[in-house]
């Protein structure tokens, strides 16, 4: 009678237990356990409440969205109107036994008896079938398409892509759903500040074509909101095989001790990219956070232990952060760069590259190689790629007194190259933006700002820059 009831009250629009989370993996029970409880359409405006076997009854009133998420940590569930977040407050739940719940409002009950859970899996209630259960990837706050009815979900994914020089054609497909809207944008990487965005009806598959000349994007393709947001977007970059924004520029498979194993990667473009999407393949994540980047012109060094990277090689200003790089084989690897799960870039060393420990290398000239921190002109110049800028100095000793002779830098660029005087200390003593293509050689006031002696002329675009060195003598 009961399976009857709880059965024909859900076909009515009551609430029913929907996704149980008991034993989290990603992090402590305290803070990932979860229960969805999906609401029915003539119970709403109800008093629910919720018990965990014959522990304290909960209750919950004024919930106005179609689903309710239970959380440890209410910080990582956000109220839309599609959810209402509310604070998981039974004691911890069980990993080794199986379990009971129960709801009830006014008109409706339902009840979830649940197996023994498995480490880092959800129970999923499939087609609201009373007891009915498969263990599957955690989604709390969404619906999970593959086993939920009646639910208001749209999808997109991208079908095809074409290249004809430097545009690019993007061929988008909607799944679940026969007509919606989609906003596309197209950021090329190598046009500091470009955008184009479009809001376009799609029905069933539209073709999108990039505004800008560029040889590589980052594309967004977005839908609205709806109860299953996982597959509302597709963010990705588009580049040829031989044209990567972000590439390896250096690897350290097998350095002498103490120093940790490390791996450079540089960024190309001229956009900052965020940190937390890039990871290696079949190895672990880079330890990021929201507001970390790869800017423009950085190069980056990877590593496992970054306290013991700054013990081996002190040099300021460079550029560090954890990442789970496992261990790296000295006869022979593969390390494989991800951006959102495409790969960016793959270096494959064997013995034939004839690379000795504990030397490091260049995986674009398959050179040994150790600058950490820096790029030199043959470390990063990839086919048909350039340095940001290349420069002259017209001489590199001045007279304060000699009249008949300035001292002058000559620069080509695409990009806006920021000059600095800086004096032998480091000290900032005059700075100009040159602007790009311009091919007029730039005064530099070393008489008017310098003092007699050495001096440096910084030259830089992004995380990118050169330094050389000039003399002021009597």
């Amino acid at each position: 009678m009961l399976f009857s009831l709880s059965c024909s009250l859900a076909m009515l629009g009551c609430p029913f237990f929907n996704e149980f989370l008991p034993d989290p993996t990603e992090v402590v029970d305290t803070k990932g356990e979860f229960v969805e409880i999906r609401m029915g359409s003539n119970s709403i405006e109800d008093t629910l409440f919720v018990r965990f076997e014959n522990k304290t009854e909960l209750y919950f009133t004024d919930l106005k969205a179609p689903r309710l998420l239970l959380h440890r940590d209410t910080l990582e569930c956000i109220t839309t109107e599609l959810l209402d977040c509310r604070e998981l407050r039974s004691p911890a739940l069980p990993n080794t036994r199986e379990s009971y719940w129960s709801l009830r409002t006014k008109d409706c009950v339902d009840t979830a008896y649940l197996p023994i859970p498995k480490p880092g899996k959800s129970f999923q209630r499939v087609d609201k079938q009373y007891d009915s259960w498969v263990l599957t990837e955690a989604s709390p706050g969404d619906a999970n398409s593959q086993y939920e009815l009646d639910i208001q979900d749209c999808g997109i994914e991208i079908q095809r892509i074409k290249q004809k020089e430097n545009r690019w054609s993007v061929l988008l497909k909607l799944n679940l759903c026969d007509s919606t809207t989609v906003t596309t944008q197209f950021f090329p990487l190598m046009l500091r500040g470009k955008v184009h965005q479009k809001t376009l009806s799609i029905k069933d598959t539209i073709w999108v074509d990039s505004y800008f000349d560029n040889p590589y994007f980052r594309f967004i393709a977005e839908l609205n909101a709806d109860e299953n947001k996982s597959n509302n977007r597709v963010d990705t970059i588009l580049y040829s095989h031989h044209r990567k924004p972000v590439y390896i520029t250096e690897i350290h498979h097998c350095p002498e001790d103490p120093v940790p194993e490390w791996v450079e990667v540089y960024n190309e473009g001229n956009i900052a990219l965020a940190l937390k999407d890039f990871s290696f393949q079949n190895r672990g994540i880079i330890y990021a956070t929201e507001n970390d980047s790869i800017y423009s012109k950085e190069s980056l060094i990877l590593t496992k232990d970054t306290t013991a990277f700054r013990a081996a090689y002190s040099i300021r200003d460079i550029s560090l952060k954890r990442a789970a790089l496992g261990y790296l084989k000295n006869a022979s690897d593969t390390l494989v760069l991800l951006y959102k799960n495409s790969v960016m870039d793959s270096v494959t060393w064997s013995k034939e590259l004839g690379i000795p420990c504990p030397n490091g290398f260049n995986p674009l000239s398959q050179k040994i190689e150790n600058t950490p921190g820096f790029q030199g002109s043959a470390s990063h110049t990839q086919k048909d790629q350039k340095t940001p800028f290349d420069f002259k100095v017209n001489t590199r000793i001045l007279s304060k007194t000699a009249s008949d002779q300035s001292l002058r830098v000559w620069i080509e660029s695409s990009d806006s190259v920021f000059v600095e005087l800086l004096s032998a200390q480091g000290n900032l003593l005059w700075s100009q933006k040159q602007s790009p293509f311009n091919l007029n050689w730039l005064y530099i006031p070393l008489r008017e700002k310098g003092s007699l002696g050495a001096h440096y002329i910084r030259l830089s675009v992004g995380h990118y820059e050169k330094m050389v060195g000039v003399i002021l003598r009597p």
